[in-house]
Parts: structure tokens; C-alpha cells; sequence
């Protein structure tokens, strides 16, 4: 019994232990009442949106210490859908209620009324675009929706960083010091900001005056009173950049507050500037931004770049836009190489097509060369008589670990050339998606007689441009299509390679000259350049009534110069122009308007190549002409297949146009090269649809035609005695059944 009884105690005493440790590990709860909710509000008690608005309801509770759960609902989720954060979306007309809900019932409740009657906001702006508010301290933004009879007038607001300033229906409180943006946005997605400077509160400290504790009434003057300072550092894009370098991107929106006389030149020059020192991405928060600045105006672009669908003006409306010339990196965007990717330049002595000594063995270069000490390849006749545009031997190639890629145009036998090697970066920047307007006028100051370069420049190999969408409009913003003002285009490519513009969009515009004889413009081309892609670039369509692929006054969309591998895929252009050695021309599922192909290969090399694929012809006579102010020469292959002629201009088709001009001996050039007829012609599975063709030309011209043409017009030696060989299958239509071609 005794062991009994001790196996009893020790079991009570264990007991005893165990309840001592949860009565320590597990207090008596704390019996105090959590404070209910007494009411629940909404920061809308009614809204009027239009179908696809979206918008975020915001609620409080009270009293402020109380604690709750709150749920929304939506009386009828196929008019209006909410979900638990109370992000709201319009789905169809009609109306409903969104009510939230807390955890002991209390309920708020917001009407919405949802219209399929659309007046669209087009604008919202701010009272203040700048802000400056006190730590602790408040201001109220007034949003203004145009116009005033929009539909819907909803307005959301977010803060870049919530840690320096908050905001609420627009009400902006300052948290702490420092520099942030606030965005109000309209339920179509117009938006609005406002650059926010929170500083230290103003409110002077009221020193509080000790006592002597040994003499109550003889208070201690203290000593070295502290004054109170309100001194602030000035705002500059390096400071703005020092508060967002550590941002995932940037953003033209922070630095909006350097903004000049409504120029926002300044703005987008410091975003990129400060994206580049710290090698950030640029994402654009959509608007519009324009740029006034005339001369001096280029933006350095060295990262990726995303828009996202912006806007920009470039207003040339005004008089002073300087002259420039293609190439002297005027233009208003230039993506190149960053600071650590540097180019070398000299000058070679001996050099024998040793093409990769220019470049270092390792890694991947861009070569551009011009010979020093030899003769002029050709002159270019403008046709009245004289030469212009006088050329020495050039090239430009890509190495890859010490291996050229690319042929050369010419033999340099121990020439003297002056050079330039580029880094070829691994990576492809991307320069995205856009409207770009370009506001001119028709009148023309003196300072409009040349070319202007108001647009994007690439210089950096690797490289592309996708969804820039690019016309000319009045101040009214109106499509334009006749003026006094010549431009280089929008986009250009100098001394690069491996370069795509994917999806853009071009615009071709007619200049009057002083003798009131049209002429026109490029929008898109490259010069001294390698592997150029244009996939996907289609005319403006801005205009509905009016076909720029065949007014016969827009003729010059697109021109290369000195281009190595150029593919034209997917697009449609008034004018293919690939002049002054071209070397290997694809054209793909693509249609060609008015001015048709327009070429001129150049150089010692025998195995040019022009590939012509699923393209269709319209508004034209002729498919492929060979350009006479640079001699009409091919030293080639040209393959034409699977094509389609359509709305031809003229009784005769001629696909391959070598003939084009009267010889004159007033129009005598003095080339220092060979004048090349291609060496073979094919054609296959053309289809001609055009109704008033009844004779189809595969190359014009007689044997007696080219001979006289060469002998006379060049008095030099020739490939005249090499016959360009023909084949052709398959072409159907009008006009094949009497199809001729050269009898060599």
C-alpha cells in the first residue's frame, strides 16, 4: 500500500507541475473588448462610369482604433464587378450597388450608373503641376476633366512612394522629406501628374526655458540658442536622379518638374541621362510630351526604352530649325553605344583586305573604312550636266572573333585607309512603342532649304525599333503631305549593324521647290551599315483619303546607301530605293506602291544577289529599275517570284528596268569601276492582273541599245560582251502571251 500511496503522490505532484507550466506558458486571456466598428464609409457614394472604366473605391472605419474585416459585394456583377481590394469594373450599361461590409454588419453602400454613351475624356490636368508641402502638412489637388460633358468623370490617384507622401481623393500628405510624383488617372487612361517636394516642417520649436532649481526666480539663459533654418536644396536632374536610381526604371514623370516653357525637351534629355550613368531600363508613364528645342537637341538613348504608347509632339512649327545634314548626329533620339563600349579610330597604311587586323581578335566588332589615297568610284549625275556627290572606296563589316562576315565591295591593293571599330554589344536594345507627330508648317524660312534630322538615329549595333508610328501634322493636328520643309526622316541607321525596325509606321512627305517642282522625302533608311532589317513598317494610313503607296509626288519613303544584307519582309512602302552598293537585297510578302524597286549594286564582286518574293506591284510600270546616276549596274542575280502585278500605269510591264533615261553627252559621268549587266534574270509565277498591260518586258532594250549605251555614255571598259541570261516560267495575265525580253 505504501508504494501505493507514493505512486499516488507522485502522480499528483506531476500533475501539479504540468498545470504550472500552462497556467506560465498559456495566461488567462486579456478580458479586455476589442473596439467594435460604429460606422464604415466609402470614398464615393455615387459613380458614373462608361463601359470598360475601371476604378478603386477606398473606405474608412470607425472609430480609428477599431479593428475589422471588410468584404465588398456587387448587386449585380454583370453590370459591375468588384473584387476584395474594391477595384471596380464597368461591364455593361446599367446600374447597381457595390456595398462592403464589416465583420459586426456595418455596411456602406456606392450607386453606380454604367453608360454605353460615350463622350471620351481627352485631357485631364492638375491645378499644380509642382507641389511643396511640410512633413505632417496637406494639400488638396483639384483634377479638371475635358470636356466638360465627358461621360465619365472618374479619377484615380497613386503616389510613386508612398514612404515620402500618401494620397487620398487627391489630398497629398507629406510623410517625409524628399521628392515623388503623384498621377491622377482617368478611366481611359489620360493622365495627369504632379511633381511632389515634401520638406522639413516650417513650424519654429519653442525652446522651453529651464529654471534654476536653486533660484526659481533667476530662470539659466541658455547658451548657443538654436535658430531655427528652412533652407532647402535646390531641385536639379542630378539630384532627382540620385532619389531614383535605385527605382527599377525610370520614368519621364520624375523629372517632369524640370519642364521649360511647356518643353519637355529637357525632361526626356534627363530621364535618359540618368537611365544611362546607371544603366536603368526607361518606362514611360503614358501621356503626351512635347519637344520644342530646335538645334543642339540630341538625346542620348544607351537602354531599353518602352513608352508605352505615349505621344510626342516635336513642334518644328515655328521658324529657326537649322540645316543639318545625314549624319552629323542632330537628331532628336540617338541610341549608341554606352561609355564602356568605346570605338577606336585611325588611320592604315598598306592595307591589302587584311580586313580583321582593324579589329582585336576576341569579341565582335563593327568596321567602317574609307580609302584615303585612291581615285573617286564614282560621281553622282543629278541630270542637268554636272556631277555631284563624289565618292571614294568604303566598306563597313562585321568581325566575330577575328572572322569577317560580311564581302567587300572592292579590292584596296595597299591602300591607305582611315577607320573606325565599334564594339558589337550582346544584347539588342530595344527603342519601343510610340507616336511620334511632327508638327510643321507649309511655309518654308531660309533656314529650311536643306535636309533636317529631326528623329531617331542608330548608331549602336544590335538594335531595335518596334511600334513607332510616325507622321507629319499641322498645328491642328491634322495630316500634312505638302510643305516647304526637307527632312532626313524619322528613322535613320549610320555606321551599324545588325539593326530591325519592326512594325512601325512611315510617312512620306512631298516639298515644294522654289521653282514649284515637287519633290519629296525619306522617312526610314541606312547608310554605311550591315544586316538591316524592315519587317512589318507600313505607309501611314492616318489620312484615309489619301494613298501615299500612289501619289507619284511622295516618292522617296525609303533609301539606303552603301548597305550590305538589307531584308525588306511583311511591309507595305511607296518605293523600295537601295542606291550606292547595295550588296544582297531580299524583298518579302511585301507590297510596293507607285516607285516601285529603285537599286544600284557597285564593286569588284560578281555574286550580287536581289530576291524578289510575294510582292505585289501596284500603281506602277515598272518592277525593278536600275538607278543611271549610279550607273545601272548589277553584277548579279535577280530572282522575281511568286509576284503579282496590279493598277498598272502603263500598256508595257517591265520588271527589270535598265534603260530608264536618254543617254546625252551633256549627262557624261566619268566612273572609275565597271558598269555590270546582271548576269541572269529569273522569273517565276508572275500573275498580272491589270487589264490594260498587253505587253510584258522582262529587261528593256535591244543588244544595240546596251552596247551604244555603254560605250558612249561611260567610254570605259565594260561586261557588255557577257549576255544576261533569262529564264522564265509560268507568267500569267494580261500581256503573257507577248512577253519579249533582251536578245543577247
Amino acid at each position: 500500500m505504501k508504494n501505493n500511496g507514493e505512486k499516488v503522490l507522485y502522480i499528483v505532484v506531476g500533475i501539479l507541475i504540468i498545470v504550472a507550466i500552462l497556467i506560465i506558458a498559456f495566461p488567462e486571456k486579456n478580458t479586455k473588448v476589442n473596439t467594435l466598428v460604429s460606422s464604415v464609409s466609402l470614398s464615393d457614394n455615387e459613380l458614373s462610369l462608361v463601359v470598360k472604366d475601371k476604378y478603386h473605391l477606398e473606405y474608412k472605419i470607425y472609430p480609428t482604433n477599431a479593428t475589422s474585416n471588410v468584404t465588398y459585394s456587387s448587386s449585380d456583377t454583370s453590370i459591375v464587378s468588384v473584387d476584395n481590394d474594391g477595384n471596380i469594373e464597368a461591364l455593361k450599361k446599367g446600374n447597381a450597388f457595390i456595398t462592403i461590409a464589416t465583420d459586426n454588419g456595418k455596411k456602406a453602400v456606392c450607386a453606380i450608373t454604367v453608360s454605353d454613351n460615350k463622350v471620351a475624356v481627352t485631357k485631364i490636368t492638375l491645378d499644380k503641376d509642382e507641389v511643396e508641402i511640410e512633413v505632417g502638412k496637406s494639400y488638396q489637388l483639384k483634377a479638371t476633366i475635358s470636356p466638360s460633358n465627358a461621360t465619365s468623370k472618374v479619377v484615380s490617384w497613386s503616389v510613386d512612394d508612398q514612404s515620402i507622401a500618401t494620397v487620398s481623393g487627391g489630398k497629398v500628405t507629406g510623410k517625409k522629406e524628399g521628392i515623388t510624383t503623384v498621377t491622377a488617372k482617368t478611366g481611359n487612361g489620360k493622365v495627369a501628374i504632379s511633381n511632389i517636394t515634401v520638406i522639413a516642417s516650417k513650424t519654429p520649436v519653442t525652446p522651453v526655458t529651464p529654471t534654476n532649481p536653486t533660484n526659481p526666480t533667476n530662470p539659466v539663459t541658455p547658451t548657443n540658442p538654436t535658430t531655427p533654418t528652412n533652407s532647402t536644396k535646390p531641385i536639379t536632374a542630378d539630384s532627382i536622379c540620385e532619389s531614383v536610381k535605385n527605382n527599377a526604371t525610370i520614368d519621364y514623370k520624375s523629372f517632369a518638374i524640370l519642364q521649360k516653357d511647356k518643353d519637355d525637351y529637357y525632361v526626356i534629355k534627363a530621364a535618359h541621362d540618368c537611365a544611362n550613368k546607371y544603366n536603368k531600363p526607361v518606362s514611360v508613364t503614358k501621356g503626351e510630351y512635347n519637344i520644342y528645342k530646335k538645334n543642339n537637341v540630341t538625346i542620348s538613348v544607351q537602354t531599353n526604352t518602352n513608352l508605352n504608347n505615349s505621344t510626342i509632339y516635336i513642334h518644328d512649327e515655328y521658324s529657326g530649325i537649322s540645316n543639318y545634314s545625314f549624319g552629323d548626329g542632330s537628331s532628336i533620339f540617338t541610341i549608341e553605344l554606352n561609355a564602356k563600349n568605346k570605338c577606336i579610330s585611325g588611320t592604315k597604311t598598306g592595307f591589302s583586305n587584311a580586313f580583321a587586323s582593324l579589329a582585336p581578335i576576341t569579341g565582335n566588332y563593327f568596321v567602317s573604312m574609307t580609302e584615303q589615297n585612291g581615285v573617286m568610284v564614282y560621281n553622282r549625275n543629278k541630270g542637268s550636266g554636272e556631277t555631284s556627290q563624289a565618292h571614294k572606296k568604303s566598306e563597313s563589316y562585321r568581325v566575330y572573333n577575328g572572322k569577317v562576315q560580311d564581302p567587300m565591295f572592292w579590292d584596296y591593293n595597299n591602300s591607305k585607309v582611315k577607320y573606325t571599330v565599334c564594339p558589337i554589344p550582346s544584347d539588342t536594345l530595344v527603342f519601343q512603342n510610340a507616336t511620334v507627330k511632327t508638327i510643321t508648317k507649309k511655309a518654308c524660312d531660309s533656314k529650311c532649304t536643306e535636309f533636317a534630322s529631326r528623329g531617331i538615329m542608330v548608331t549602336r549595333s544590335n538594335t531595335k525599333i518596334y511600334n513607332i508610328k510616325h507622321s507629319y501634322v499641322d498645328k491642328n493636328d491634322k495630316p500634312i503631305h505638302v510643305v516647304n520643309h526637307k527632312y532626313e526622316g524619322m528613322f535613320r541607321v549610320l555606321d551599324a549593324a545588325n539593326v530591325t525596325f519592326k512594325d512601325c509606321v512611315v510617312y512620306s512627305l512631298t516639298y515644294m521647290l522654289s521653282n514649284n517642282k515637287a519633290d519629296s522625302t525619306y522617312d526610314i533608311g541606312a547608310k554605311d551599315s550591315v544586316n538591316i532589317t524592315i519587317d512589318g513598317v507600313k505607309m501611314s494610313k492616318v489620312d484615309k483619303n489619301y494613298n501615299q503607296l500612289q501619289k507619284s509626288s511622295d516618292w522617296g519613303v525609303m533609301g539606303t546607301s552603301k548597305v550590305k544584307g538589307l531584308k525588306v519582309l511583311n511591309s507595305e512602302l511607296n518605293r523600295v530605293d537601295a542606291h550606292r552598293n547595295i550588296y544582297n537585297l531580299t524583298i518579302k510578302d511585301t507590297v510596293i506602291g507607285i516607285k516601285g524597286i529603285t537599286v544600284a549594286g557597285t564593286g569588284d564582286r560578281k555574286d550580287n544577289k536581289m530576291v524578289i518574293e510575294n510582292v505585289t506591284l501596284k500603281y506602277a510600270s515598272s518592277l525593278v529599275r536600275l538607278r543611271h546616276d549610279y550607273g545601272d549596274t548589277w553584277n548579279g542575280t535577280i530572282s522575281i517570284k511568286n509576284c503579282k502585278v496590279e493598277n498598272a500605269t502603263s500598256n508595257t510591264l517591265v520588271l527589270v528596268n535598265i534603260l530608264n533615261f536618254t543617254t546625252n553627252a551633256n549627262k557624261k559621268l566619268v566612273f572609275n569601276q565597271p558598269i555590270y549587266n546582271p548576269t541572269k534574270i529569273t522569273v517565276d509565277g508572275l500573275k498580272v492582273s491589270s487589264s490594260n498591260v498587253t505587253k510584258i518586258e522582262v529587261i528593256n532594250g535591244s543588244k544595240k541599245d546596251f552596247e551604244n549605251y555603254y560605250l558612249s555614255y561611260f567610254q570605259r571598259k565594260t561586261n557588255k560582251n557577257e549576255a544576261t541570261k533569262i529564264s522564265k516560267n509560268n507568267i500569267t495575265g494580261h500581256g503573257s502571251g507577248n512577253v519579249v525580253n533582251y536578245a543577247g
